[in-house]
C-alpha cells in the first residue's frame, strides 16, 4: 500500500515538472513567426542590454528619439524616449545586425539581420555572435518556399514601404509579417521576413510597442 503511495507521487510529481518545462514551448508554439534566431530568444527569458555588452561589446552606437506609448516609462514629459541603437557586422557569414534598446528598462526589444549594409558604420563584435539562423531552421539567402513551408501563411504582406524598418524601402520588394494574435504570452512578440526576389535578404524579430 505504501508502495503505491509512493508511486502516486512520484507520477505526480514528474507530471508537475514536465508540464511546467514544457511550459514556455506551449506557449512559443501559439505564436507561428520567429522568435528565436542566434542566441536571442525573445520568449524564453528577458534580454538585457548589459548581456549583448558584456559579451559583444557596444558595436557602433547611435541615440534616437521616439515618440512612444504609454506602455513604456519615457524619459521626457512630451512621451518622447531615448533608445540606443547598436549596429554589428559578423565577417563569417557576411550580416549586418542591429539591436533596438529600451533604455528605461535597459531592455533589447528588437533585432534586424540583413545581407545588406543599412548605415555606413558597423563594428565588428568583441566576441563573435552564434550563427543567425532561427530555431525552425530559417537563414538569410532561403527562399520564399521554404519561408511558407515553416512559418505558413502570414498575417501581413507587404509591398514597400515598411514603417518598422525604412531603411529597407529602397532594398526589399516584399515583407512577410507574423503577429501574435493570440492575446497570450508576449501579445508585442512580431516578426518579420524581408525578401527580394524571392529571396530572404532581412529578419526581423521584435517585442516592441
Amino acid at each position: 500500500m505504501q508502495n503505491k503511495k509512493l508511486k502516486f507521487l512520484l507520477y505526480s510529481f514528474l507530471f508537475i515538472l514536465n508540464h511546467s518545462l514544457t511550459g514556455s514551448v506551449e506557449t512559443s508554439l501559439k505564436f507561428k513567426g520567429i522568435y528565436s534566431i542566434g542566441e536571442f530568444n525573445f520568449i524564453e527569458r528577458s534580454l538585457q542590454e548589459c548581456y549583448l555588452i558584456d559579451k559583444h561589446g557596444m558595436g557602433a552606437y547611435e541615440h534616437i528619439w521616439t515618440k512612444r506609448s504609454n506602455q513604456i516609462k519615457c524619459m521626457d514629459e512630451r512621451g518622447y524616449c531615448n533608445h540606443p541603437i547598436f549596429y554589428f557586422y559578423k565577417t563569417e557569414e557576411n550580416i549586418f545586425v542591429k539591436f533596438f534598446i529600451i533604455k528605461n528598462d535597459c531592455l533589447l526589444v528588437s533585432i534586424l539581420v540583413s545581407t545588406i549594409p543599412l548605415r555606413k558604420k558597423y563594428v565588428l563584435p568583441k566576441k563573435e555572435f552564434k550563427n543567425f539562423i532561427t530555431l525552425e531552421g530559417l537563414k538569410l539567402g532561403d527562399n520564399y518556399n521554404k519561408v511558407i513551408s515553416i512559418y505558413g501563411k502570414p498575417d501581413i504582406i507587404k509591398k514597400k514601404h515598411f514603417s518598422d524598418n525604412k531603411e529597407l524601402n529602397d532594398i526589399a520588394d516584399t515583407a512577410l509579417a507574423y503577429l501574435n494574435l493570440t492575446n497570450s504570452y508576449n501579445s508585442l512578440l512580431s516578426s518579420t521576413i524581408y525578401l527580394k526576389n524571392n529571396i530572404v535578404i532581412a529578419i526581423f524579430v521584435s517585442v516592441s510597442p
